[in-house]
Parts: structure tokens; sequence; C-alpha cells
């Protein structure tokens, strides 16, 4: 997926870890890899699936942004924009303000960032309610301005999986500077190193609801585990990790981590969901 165009109208839909600067690029902790096509994505109930939403318009052009669902009131959609936070000489979408859909503005939009914006970051949330049907659900991204449209179309697939509820902790998030993903592999670590999950002050921001996210995947992981064992869950991460066992691994989580694909940890997310669904 190439990014957005600066100052044409334009919509596009990533991953909850790549996140994508006020020039329409990749931040440069996130730029491993190349952003995927996110078209049909699997989503399991009684759980929350997420996606950055970054709009590109002419400056100062109003423009719309639509939730498109057919069939309605299968999923619970929530929009947030994003705020950009300066990490030395670069600014990164970080902050949350929940916004209701649809969602109009313009570019640049100084309230949230620089002045030298040329696309908005979103923060789509999409929970699954436990007793959603089992089947796809087409759901839209929709960007007007003026006469014109743009649709981003995914074809999202509710199954069988119920995800466990998950408690409500206040975590020590991951450094804004590091990778989106890190937070994810931080909580990770609680399930493959033993590790203690740090608490801290939590403020609303993308961090924290990626933490949420992770916080899923380690109930699959335990779920998968009751059923097939520890050791087939955790030869199984391992691999994917590109990892030996989990001892190096873990030794080598204590350094600074950069250089992560965003993409990876989605591969880890996807094993988990396939095989918790069984």
């Amino acid at each position: 997926m190439l990014p957005a165009v600066a100052g044409q109208l334009d919509v596009r839909v990533y991953s909850e870890l790549r996140r994508i600067g006020p020039d329409g690029a990749p931040v440069e902790a996130d730029r491993e890899g190349r952003p995927r096509e996110i078209l049909s994505p699997a989503l399991a109930r009684q759980s929350f699936t997420s996606f950055r939403v970054v709009v590109s318009a002419p400056r100062g052009q109003k423009f719309t942004l639509f939730i498109g669902e057919n069939p309605e009131n299968v999923l619970q959609s929530t929009l947030y924009r994003e705020r950009w936070t300066q990490v030395g000489k670069s600014w990164v979408p970080d902050g949350l303000e929940k916004v209701a859909a649809p969602y109009t503005g313009s570019i640049p939009d100084l309230a949230l960032g620089p002045e030298e914006q040329s696309v908005q970051s979103f923060w789509l949330d999409v929970y699954v309610p436990s007793q959603a049907p089992i089947r796809r659900v087409r759901l839209e991204v929709q960007l007007n301005s003026g006469e014109q449209w743009i649709i981003y179309p995914m074809e999202v697939r509710i199954g069988s999986l119920v995800s466990p509820k998950i408690d409500a902790i206040s975590p020590a998030l991951a450094d804004v500077r590091l990778p989106a993903s890190e937070t994810a592999f931080e909580h990770l670590e609680t399930y493959l190193c033993g590790t203690k999950q740090r608490h801290g002050a939590s403020p609303p921001n993308g961090r924290l609801l990626i933490f949420r996210n992770a916080q899923q995947d380690v109930s699959w992981a335990r779920m998968v585990e009751k059923v097939q064992g520890r050791e087939f869950v955790v030869t199984g991460l391992l691999a994917l990790l590109g990892a030996t066992d989990a001892k190096t691994w873990c030794e080598e989580r204590k350094e600074p981590r950069t250089g992560y694909d965003p993409e990876s940890y989605w591969r880890i997310r996807n094993w988990l969901m396939k095989n918790a669904a069984k």
C-alpha cells in the first residue's frame, strides 16, 4: 500500500501499529516493512479490533468522514481523531479525542498539531458484541468533499471465537519514541517471559488501546494453552518471532527495541485467533 498523497482527497486504512505522520508517510519508528492493505480482516466476538484511518485533502478544504456498515447494527464502531505529539523534530499521532461520525474537518487543524500537516489521522475502534452472528459485514470508510467521494471498503469476517472479558488495569506504556508495536510486545512478554505487567498512569492515547488489544491476544494464548498445552503455544509464537528459544528472546527484549516491522505482530495475533477458535 502506498502512503496517502498530500494535497489530494484520499483515505487509507492502516494497522493500529502503523502510525502515519503529518506528512502522510509512516513515522520513523514504524517504517520497517511494507504497509499491508487491509481488506478482509478476521474479527473475534466480545473483542476490539482497531485501525488507523488517514485522510488527505487539499489544504483548507472541508471534508466529511463517514463510517458505513452493511448490514447495520452488527458492529459497534467508535471514531477518535488523533493529536500529534512532538518527538524531537518529528510529530507522532498519539493522543485521542472521541468524535462523532460523520466528522467534518479540514487540514491543517492547528488545534491538533503542526501547521505543516498534510493529512489527518483517526483511530477507528471496532467492537464485536458476544452475540454477533458469524458472518461477513461490509465496513466502509467513506470520505466526501464537495462532489467527490472516496470509499475504502473492507469486508470484515466475524468468526466463532468469543474472547474472554479482560480486566481493566492502568498499565505503564512503552515510550512514544519506540515502535507502536512495542506496547503490544511488552505485554506479550508477560506470557512468554513470565514478567510482571508494569503499572502507571495511562492517559487516553493510542498506546493504551494497543495495550488493551494485546490483553485480548494473551487471553487467546491462555485459551490455546488449555487445549494444546503451553509448549504448543510457546513454540508457535517463537517461530513467528524468528526466535530459537524463549530464554534468548526474553534476554534480547531487555535492550532498547527498534526496527520491528509493525506487521510482524499482526501475524502473532492472527495465529492466536485462529488456534483459539478451534
